[in-house]
């Protein structure tokens, strides 16, 4: 996890990206055969790639990151794990009720997928005052981190801004 903090913005955006389109690549190249399973089973494991890289890196600066800065005041990082966990079990909870209950996906689905909503904005709120605390080496209020939370929420140009921005912290803390 920790190598997801000094690796440049191009190449995190490949590893979120890049598998995901090569997938999309093997699928049009292959002439689909009346199964549209392979289909979905395939951008499925693209968007499970992306996903779980893009949490390892919010994970990376909102816990490793923050551990290792030398604040007056540490952000306590519990009530992020918990919701990242949440959000973990959120997403397994949908695909099981997709997969295996159809008369509940009415009713569940949008419940789950609000709450995960919430909590993913909560985590981005986070990695976002972690990050401009890091940089201001002190806590800061909501004015002065809003535009890191939007960088965050908008994650595939948001890195490009963002990732510099965490190399040069965690080079200044590794020293």
């Amino acid at each position: 996890m920790k190598s997801l903090l000094s690796v440049r913005h191009w190449i995190l955006f490949a590893l979120m990206f890049g598998i995901q389109l090569a997938l999309k690549f093997i699928q049009f190249k292959q002439p689909l055969e009346g199964d549209i399973s392979s289909f979905v089973l395939l951008n499925s494991i693209g968007v499970a790639v992306s996903f779980v890289i893009f949490f390892i890196w919010i994970w990376s600066i909102s816990v490793i990151l923050s551990s290792k800065a030398k604040l007056e005041t540490k952000l306590d990082p519990i009530p992020f794990k918990i919701c990242v966990a949440i959000i973990i079990l959120n997403t397994i909870a949908t695909v099981v009720i997709t997969l295996y209950s159809r008369d509940m996906t009415n009713y569940v689905l949008p419940v789950l997928a609000i709450i995960t909503m919430a909590l993913m904005i909560y985590c981005l709120l986070f990695t976002a005052r972690s990050l401009k605390s890091i940089e201001l080496g002190r806590v800061v209020r909501l004015n002065e981190y809003v535009g890191d939370f939007f960088l965050l929420f908008i994650f595939p140009i948001g890195v490009w801004f963002i990732q510099p921005r965490v190399n040069k912290a965690w080079s200044t803390i590794a020293r």
